[in-house]
């Protein structure tokens, strides 16, 4: 399964050189800058599409966890995909999804080494959403330790990071949810069971 990541790194790589590289380097040539507007248009379309494909495909990893129940094989192949990824952007979003593989398997060691690993999040909607999605395995792992002073103190931050403009209103939906599910953890953590049955 890893190989269509490389793959997929190889025909962009070619894409780029074979059209956007050729049509930049001509337009300085014959000072033409249309032509290098055309090669940075180029080189953006088939990153783009890339990139989809690229999400496409590792949503199938995803899959392996979500609705499959295979986290090892999810565990193994995230590993893979990150060990062979360079970029900073998406190492960070993959870091979290192994984050929570490892939370997953109940494996706390590897779940708070790979939080080590995390680069900062930007002042962004992505760097937002990548701190919620943070926030919440953060919470996660101190409900599984038994830390239920940090695993509170994660979730009222993961509740001021779902309320950032920045993030589009259906990633709030979906953070909400991971939110009322972490409220009630904790409050069954404690020992507190009112209104559990009905919310799981």
């Amino acid at each position: 399964m890893i190989a269509w990541f490389r793959n997929i790194q190889v025909a962009y790589m070619v894409t780029a050189s074979l059209g956007g590289i050729p049509l930049a380097a001509g337009s300085v040539l014959q000072r033409k800058p249309i032509l290098f507007l055309f090669a940075v248009l180029w080189i953006f379309f088939f990153a783009v599409l890339f990139s989809v494909i690229a999400q496409r495909k590792y949503a199938g990893v995803i899959k392996l966890m979500n609705e499959e129940c295979r986290i090892a094989e999810y565990i193994e192949q995230t590993n893979k995909i990150l060990n062979r990824c360079k970029n900073k952007k998406a190492r960070n979003l993959l870091l979290l999804n192994l984050s929570a593989g490892y939370l997953n398997t109940g494996n706390v060691t590897c779940a708070r080494q790979i939080f080590d690993r995390l680069m900062p999040f930007p002042d962004s909607a992505r760097g937002a959403y990548e701190k919620a999605v943070y926030l919440n395995n953060l919470c996660l792992y101190h409900l599984l330790v038994r830390d239920f002073e940090n695993a509170e103190l994660a979730l009222t931050e993961l509740k001021k990071t779902i309320e950032n403009p920045r993030l589009p209103q259906q990633q709030k939906n979906w953070l909400f949810d991971f939110y009322a599910n972490r409220s009630v953890s904790l409050r069954m953590a404690k020992g507190d069971f009112e209104g559990a049955e009905q919310h799981f």
